[in-house]
């Protein structure tokens, strides 16, 4: 598992983050490389207050389905803390708090 970045994941993460900040209790999101069976994929980690959150991912869908072509897809997990601690472990956050983008500096 590590980071995943590149042009169309920036779009991506840029129109997720308008997402985000509707849903107060959304604490962090890590757009991740993951690896299962053997097989390279994407999964979108987000933490939230009050765990899985069917109007978010409906949400996300439809922003992922704006950029990517119906062949690709993304995984969406909701993560507890000791799972956000292993996450966080080998990527930053692109979301969080008042984070707004990585590199940006959060509003005062």
């Amino acid at each position: 598992m590590r980071e995943h970045d590149g042009g169309p994941e920036r779009v991506l993460k840029m129109r997720l983050v308008g997402t985000f900040k509707r849903y107060s209790g959304l604490q962090r999101a890590y757009l991740v490389q993951v690896s299962t069976g053997g097989r390279l994929g994407v999964a979108l980690c987000v933490r939230c207050l009050e765990g899985p959150d069917r109007s978010l991912v409906r949400q996300i869908g439809s922003v992922f389905s704006s950029i990517f072509v119906t062949e690709e897809h993304l995984d969406i997990l909701f993560v507890n803390e000791n799972q956000e601690t292993a996450l966080a472990s080998v990527c930053t956050p692109f979301f969080g708090n008042r984070m707004v983008l990585q590199g940006e500096t959060p509003p005062p």
